[in-house]
Protein backbone atom coordinates (compact mmCIF):
# COMPACT_ATOMS: atom_id res chain seq x y z
CA UNK A 1 0.00 0.00 0.00
CA UNK A 2 3.21 2.14 0.51
CA UNK A 3 3.86 2.24 -3.05
CA UNK A 4 0.80 3.34 -4.61
CA UNK A 5 0.59 6.65 -1.87
CA UNK A 6 4.39 7.23 -3.63
CA UNK A 7 3.19 7.06 -7.03
CA UNK A 8 -0.02 9.37 -5.97
CA UNK A 9 2.43 12.17 -4.17
CA UNK A 10 4.37 11.70 -7.23
CA UNK A 11 1.94 11.89 -9.97
CA UNK A 12 0.73 15.27 -7.82
CA UNK A 13 4.12 17.37 -7.40
CA UNK A 14 4.53 15.96 -11.14
CA UNK A 15 1.17 17.91 -12.31
CA UNK A 16 2.00 20.60 -9.73
CA UNK A 17 5.47 21.28 -11.58
CA UNK A 18 3.79 20.91 -15.19
CA UNK A 19 0.91 23.76 -14.17
CA UNK A 20 3.87 25.88 -12.84
CA UNK A 21 6.16 25.16 -15.99
CA UNK A 22 2.40 26.46 -17.84
CA UNK A 23 2.03 29.10 -16.12
CA UNK A 24 5.64 30.74 -16.56
CA UNK A 25 5.47 29.68 -20.30
CA UNK A 26 2.36 32.00 -20.54
CA UNK A 27 3.23 34.76 -18.43
CA UNK A 28 6.81 35.42 -20.42
CA UNK A 29 4.57 35.18 -23.43
CA UNK A 30 2.22 37.65 -22.15
CA UNK A 31 5.42 40.26 -21.04
CA UNK A 32 6.92 39.93 -24.57
CA UNK A 33 4.00 40.71 -26.46
CA UNK A 34 3.22 43.77 -23.93
CA UNK A 35 6.73 44.56 -24.76
CA UNK A 36 6.45 44.78 -28.44
CA UNK A 37 2.85 46.68 -28.03
CA UNK A 38 4.49 49.41 -25.44
CA UNK A 39 7.85 49.87 -28.02
CA UNK A 40 6.60 50.37 -31.88
CA UNK A 41 10.49 50.36 -32.46
CA UNK A 42 10.67 46.65 -31.91
CA UNK A 43 10.76 44.30 -35.17
CA UNK A 44 10.88 40.87 -36.26
CA UNK A 45 13.54 39.26 -38.41
CA UNK A 46 14.99 36.16 -39.32
CA UNK A 47 18.47 36.19 -37.90
CA UNK A 48 21.16 33.38 -39.33
CA UNK A 49 24.57 33.96 -38.25
CA UNK A 50 23.59 37.30 -36.41
CA UNK A 51 23.14 38.78 -40.07
CA UNK A 52 19.15 39.86 -40.79
CA UNK A 53 18.78 37.51 -44.07
CA UNK A 54 16.32 39.64 -45.67
CA UNK A 55 18.58 42.89 -45.53
CA UNK A 56 21.93 41.30 -45.11
CA UNK A 57 22.72 44.17 -41.99
CA UNK A 58 24.19 42.80 -38.94
CA UNK A 59 22.25 42.42 -35.83
CA UNK A 60 23.39 43.02 -32.24
CA UNK A 61 21.19 42.42 -29.82
CA UNK A 62 20.12 39.26 -27.36
CA UNK A 63 20.69 35.87 -28.71
CA UNK A 64 17.51 34.21 -29.10
CA UNK A 65 16.58 30.08 -29.79
CA UNK A 66 19.99 29.77 -30.53
CA UNK A 67 20.71 26.17 -32.43
CA UNK A 68 23.87 24.03 -31.48
CA UNK A 69 26.01 25.73 -34.02
CA UNK A 70 25.26 29.09 -32.23
CA UNK A 71 23.23 31.18 -35.01
CA UNK A 72 19.94 31.77 -34.76
CA UNK A 73 17.54 30.54 -37.00
CA UNK A 74 14.02 31.52 -35.91
CA UNK A 75 12.54 35.08 -35.55
CA UNK A 76 14.14 37.04 -32.97
CA UNK A 77 12.85 40.91 -31.99
CA UNK A 78 15.29 43.44 -32.07
CA UNK A 79 14.76 47.41 -32.00
CA UNK A 80 15.39 49.83 -34.58
CA UNK A 81 18.67 51.49 -33.34
CA UNK A 82 20.39 47.92 -33.83
CA UNK A 83 19.87 47.98 -37.06
CA UNK A 84 21.73 51.70 -37.55
CA UNK A 85 24.98 50.69 -39.01
CA UNK A 86 27.46 51.50 -42.23
CA UNK A 87 27.31 50.32 -45.73
CA UNK A 88 30.20 49.85 -47.68
CA UNK A 89 31.19 49.05 -51.37
CA UNK A 90 34.67 48.39 -52.29
CA UNK A 91 34.75 48.85 -56.01
CA UNK A 92 38.61 47.59 -57.55
CA UNK A 93 40.00 50.48 -59.35
CA UNK A 94 41.44 48.31 -61.71
CA UNK A 95 39.01 45.31 -62.62
CA UNK A 96 35.70 46.89 -61.32
CA UNK A 97 34.53 44.07 -59.67
CA UNK A 98 32.80 45.44 -55.93
CA UNK A 99 32.63 44.13 -52.56
CA UNK A 100 29.85 45.09 -50.25
CA UNK A 101 28.93 44.58 -46.71
CA UNK A 102 26.67 46.33 -43.74
CA UNK A 103 27.95 46.37 -39.89
CA UNK A 104 27.10 48.25 -37.30
CA UNK A 105 30.39 47.89 -34.98
CA UNK A 106 33.17 46.72 -37.32
CA UNK A 107 33.82 44.37 -40.21
CA UNK A 108 36.98 41.94 -40.98
CA UNK A 109 38.48 42.74 -44.77
CA UNK A 110 40.63 39.48 -45.53
CA UNK A 111 40.69 36.32 -47.85
CA UNK A 112 39.72 34.12 -44.68
CA UNK A 113 35.66 33.05 -45.71
CA UNK A 114 35.31 31.41 -41.88
CA UNK A 115 33.11 33.48 -40.09
CA UNK A 116 33.32 33.87 -36.51
CA UNK A 117 30.36 34.33 -34.19
CA UNK A 118 28.91 37.97 -34.46
CA UNK A 119 31.42 39.13 -37.08
CA UNK A 120 30.89 40.84 -40.29
CA UNK A 121 33.65 39.81 -43.03
CA UNK A 122 34.56 40.87 -46.49
CA UNK A 123 36.34 38.41 -48.64
CA UNK A 124 38.50 39.34 -50.88
CA UNK A 125 39.87 36.38 -52.87
CA UNK A 126 43.54 37.30 -53.26
CA UNK A 127 46.80 35.96 -52.36
CA UNK A 128 48.48 39.21 -51.58
CA UNK A 129 45.33 39.63 -48.63
CA UNK A 130 45.75 38.16 -45.34
CA UNK A 131 43.55 35.96 -43.59
CA UNK A 132 42.26 39.10 -41.59
CA UNK A 133 44.00 41.71 -43.30
CA UNK A 134 42.35 45.20 -41.55
CA UNK A 135 38.82 46.14 -39.72
CA UNK A 136 36.46 48.59 -40.46
CA UNK A 137 34.93 50.21 -37.23
CA UNK A 138 32.41 52.40 -36.35
CA UNK A 139 33.87 55.34 -33.96
CA UNK A 140 31.17 57.67 -33.02
CA UNK A 141 29.75 59.11 -35.90
CA UNK A 142 32.85 57.97 -38.13
CA UNK A 143 34.47 55.10 -40.04
CA UNK A 144 38.11 54.11 -39.13
CA UNK A 145 39.92 51.64 -40.76
CA UNK A 146 42.77 49.61 -38.78
CA UNK A 147 45.50 47.84 -40.24
CA UNK A 148 45.44 43.47 -38.26
CA UNK A 149 49.09 43.57 -38.62
CA UNK A 150 48.77 42.53 -42.26
CA UNK A 151 52.08 40.93 -44.09
CA UNK A 152 51.48 43.78 -46.84
CA UNK A 153 50.02 46.51 -45.40
CA UNK A 154 47.17 48.42 -45.79
CA UNK A 155 47.06 52.02 -47.44
CA UNK A 156 44.75 54.89 -47.64
CA UNK A 157 45.12 57.09 -49.94
CA UNK A 158 48.79 55.77 -51.00
CA UNK A 159 49.82 56.25 -46.82
CA UNK A 160 50.36 53.22 -44.81
CA UNK A 161 47.75 52.92 -41.85
CA UNK A 162 48.93 53.90 -38.65
CA UNK A 163 46.73 53.88 -36.32
CA UNK A 164 43.08 54.19 -36.92
CA UNK A 165 42.59 57.10 -39.05
CA UNK A 166 38.89 57.95 -40.70
CA UNK A 167 37.81 56.44 -44.02
CA UNK A 168 35.43 58.73 -46.07
CA UNK A 169 33.27 58.13 -48.93
CA UNK A 170 35.73 58.16 -52.07
CA UNK A 171 39.06 57.61 -50.33
CA UNK A 172 41.42 55.18 -51.91
CA UNK A 173 42.55 51.89 -50.06
CA UNK A 174 45.20 49.27 -51.11
CA UNK A 175 44.63 45.84 -49.98
CA UNK A 176 46.85 43.75 -50.77
CA UNK A 177 47.95 43.89 -54.65
CA UNK A 178 44.85 45.68 -54.93
CA UNK A 179 43.19 49.46 -54.81
CA UNK A 180 39.76 50.13 -53.84
CA UNK A 181 37.31 53.05 -54.53
CA UNK A 182 35.60 53.15 -51.09
CA UNK A 183 31.97 54.01 -50.95
CA UNK A 184 30.41 54.55 -47.62
CA UNK A 185 27.31 55.96 -46.21
CA UNK A 186 25.54 55.24 -42.97
CA UNK A 187 22.51 53.86 -42.84
CA UNK A 188 19.23 54.38 -40.94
Amino acid sequence: MDWVWTIIVAAIVLCIICITIGVVIIIRCSEDDTIRKKNPDFQEVLVGNGVDVKTGRYIYGDPHFMNKDGIENYRTVVTNSHLNGWKVILSDIRTGKQYKCSFIAQAVIGRDPVVRRAETRMIIPDGSVSKTHCRLLISGDVLVIKDENSKNGTYLNGKQVVGSPVLRDGDRITIGNSTFRVHAEKER
